[in-house]
């Protein structure tokens, strides 16, 4: 029988979600949020203003190069974002307070897995955007999700999106997303894995056949508002 984890416990925790959820402070945790970082860090602009919707403690856009404006259902994590972001708002990512078009882009990591109406979430995120809407979630057939769901009996859930289903979501609302896989999650952590993890990540991102195995789904889409 799977044991379950809940993904939800400890959004109330700060720095128990980035020690549980990011793993900081170890050699894997840091590594999964520089590929993370470095990833994103190409579509973003120094002159924007960014909506980092399900922010958390902003834990990756803290090192973000544009305004950012992090929004979250939870208070004591808002309370620390507000150390790391330009501004926080406390609020549902299913019904932004935002106007129109009052961003230039929103952004997401790992939260739509979480909300029950996805492409509700997602289309609050195109409203609120005049350029870019970008979508980063964890990939449920990622090599490691998937060995430690049958090799370990662990079962996350709510259970994180595969990359068709992240592009079928945003095709429903009317966006043309491009698609990178993004492979940081290595299956075992220690500095020595991680020298031998590099050589098989690249081969993950780059090959056809292995790219939807990769740990992350990078989904982004630009938008024609006047």
């Amino acid at each position: 029988m799977l044991r379950s984890v809940k993904s939800s416990n400890g959004w109330q925790d700060p720095e128990g979600y980035e020690a549980l959820s990011w793993k900081l402070g170890t050699p894997r945790g840091e590594h999964v949020r520089q590929r993370r970082l470095r990833a994103v860090l190409g579509l973003l602009k120094r002159n924007e203003s960014l909506l980092d919707v399900g922010a958390g403690p902003a834990t990756l856009s803290k090192d973000f190069p544009c305004r950012v404006i992090a929004c979250d259902l939870s208070a004591p994590m808002l309370k620390r974002a507000k150390q790391r972001a330009d501004d926080v708002i406390r609020c549902d990512a299913q019904h932004l307070p935002i106007r129109d078009a009052s961003v230039d882009v929103s952004f997401e990591s790992s939260c739509l897995y979480l909300v029950s109406e996805k492409e509700t979430m997602m289309k609050e995120m195109q409203r609120v955007a005049r350029s870019r809407v970008i979508i980063f979630e964890s990939n449920r057939l990622s090599l490691r999700r998937l060995y430690e769901k049958y090799f370990k009996g662990v079962k996350i859930s709510p259970e994180h999106p595969s990359p068709n289903e992240v592009k079928k979501y945003m095709l429903h609302i009317g966006l043309s997303p491009r698609m990178r896989m993004v492979g940081f999650s290595p299956i075992m952590g220690g500095s020595l894995a991680l020298k031998i993890w590099k050589p098989i990540e690249w081969l993950v991102e780059s090959c056809p056949g292995l790219k939807m195995f990769a740990g992350g789904i990078l989904a982004y889409a630009n938008l024609e508002k006047h």
